[in-house]
């Protein structure tokens, strides 16, 4: 039975992934589909698409036992907690549509996780790879051919300035590339960077990595994105910390002395530029810490412990206002108290247990993987922004990093329960 398992792994591991990376390369062009069509079915398309491999892939994963039970079954009562949890006020209040447009900003990309979990098994790590490196070339020409046709030539094509279009302090462009909003071509743009650059595909090309870093920060500086620039630096600096602990005392010297004569210099040289573009602007997050204190619940109450259900706050109830319904109309721009206004301090709790869930299996992983070690990275990297802005509700930056750490998290828990299986083995 084992050997019969072990050979239809590893014939589904030669199957090619054609329809993934179909289905990513839409998600990528669908930011600026969604500019020419309004009518919603069509826009609906994705998302039933994502539901669809998500139920089939969860089926698969259940019947062919890739994962651990256990570890199955611990993602699933979490996310069906979240789930229920951000259900009940929205479903007395009879308001289902702000719980679809909940479900499938906040809750339907985390269950990306469940299709990486499948594809696990499958050794894509190569595929994905290679689909990253034509994503970053696609959003980056897309993003200059952009700046060269300018923003009154883009409006006039049908861009809408404010929303796919605008200017950052001083006129400084901010252009969608190929996603269809700016904040989704950054945070895309700086995933797909980190991936790619620290990718066994560039793994002995230091020269490659060096010219995928450069770019990735060039461009995420000229998107004016101020969380994508964080999460890009954070990610950076978790891996540089990695990567010190393999190095010998006098390299980490070397490094560390470098690193000390370099940082005043690079400040000196990118503080007047950075100062004149505005990213040190502190005004956005002075009217965030007084919005954050006005619409919050008290625990006490029923909003306060369960929450005002899915779609209740977010990118959700903005665009519902879009839509002339009768929202909140509050973006919150901080991910954790979105959280809290839509599932309660219990749900939040649910969500915080999740999240450490990852972290731990991702760490586990780490030791005997790289791309969980990288993985880890991003996941770690993508939490400080979420205390700025509502990153997790970006698509298809959310789709690909639940995707990721799915495909990562099965690694670690895999490789355990291997070592668990070699043990027995060897004691009988």
């Amino acid at each position: 039975m084992d050997f019969a398992r072990s050979s239809f792994l590893s014939q589904q591991s030669r199957t090619p992934s054609w329809w993934i990376g179909l289905f990513s390369m839409y998600m990528v062009f669908y930011g600026t589909i969604s500019i020419y069509i309004s009518n919603m079915f069509i826009r609906s398309i994705k998302d039933v698409m994502l539901i669809v491999i998500v139920v089939i892939c969860l089926g698969l994963l259940i019947k062919n036992k890739i994962v651990a039970s256990q570890h199955l079954i611990l993602i699933l009562y979490l996310l069906i907690a979240i789930l229920t949890l951000g259900s009940i006020q929205i479903l007395s209040s009879l308001q289902p549509i702000e719980w679809m447009y909940g479900f499938k900003i906040t809750f339907l990309p985390m269950c990306a996780l469940l299709v990486g979990l499948y594809f696990s098994k499958r050794n894509i790590w190569g595929f994905i790879d290679q689909l990253f490196l034509l994503i970053f070339i696609i959003v980056i020409l897309t993003w200059l051919i952009q700046y060269f046709i300018g923003m009154d030539a883009l409006a006039s094509l049908g861009f809408q300035y404010g929303v796919n279009i605008k200017h950052f302090t001083n006129g400084f462009p901010r252009l969608p590339s190929i996603v269809g909003t700016p904040n989704a071509y950054a945070l895309l743009l700086a995933l797909v960077g980190i991936y790619l650059e620290y990718s066994k595909m560039f793994q002995h090309t230091k020269n490659w990595r060096w010219s995928i870093k450069i770019l990735t920060l060039v461009f995420i500086l000229l998107s004016t994105n101020r969380n994508a620039i964080v999460f890009w630096f954070i990610c950076q600096l978790i891996m540089l910390l990695w990567n010190a602990r393999q190095y010998s005392y006098r390299r980490k010297l070397r490094m560390l002395s470098a690193l000390f004569i370099i940082s005043p210099i690079v400040t000196i040289i990118a503080f007047p530029i950075l100062s004149n573009a505005g990213l040190f602007s502190t005004h956005s997050l002075q009217a965030r810490l007084v919005q954050w204190g006005m619409y919050l619940n008290p625990v006490t109450m029923a909003d306060g412990v369960v929450g005002m259900g899915l779609g209740g706050v977010g990118a959700a109830s903005r665009r519902l206002a879009d839509m002339s319904f009768t929202t909140l109309d509050y973006s919150v721009d901080n991910q954790y108290l979105a959280y809290y206004l839509q599932v309660g301090v219990v749900g939040t709790l649910f969500i915080l247990t999740f999240f450490g869930a990852i972290l731990y299996n991702l760490w586990e992983g780490s030791h005997q993987h790289h791309y969980s070690k990288l993985v880890l990275t991003l996941f770690a990297g993508v939490l400080i922004p979420c205390f700025f802005a509502n990153v997790l509700e970006v698509f298809p930056f959310n789709v690909f990093l639940w995707f990721l750490v799915g495909l990562a998290w099965s690694h670690s828990v895999t490789n355990q329960r291997d070592h668990i299986s070699s043990v027995r083995e060897t004691l009988t």
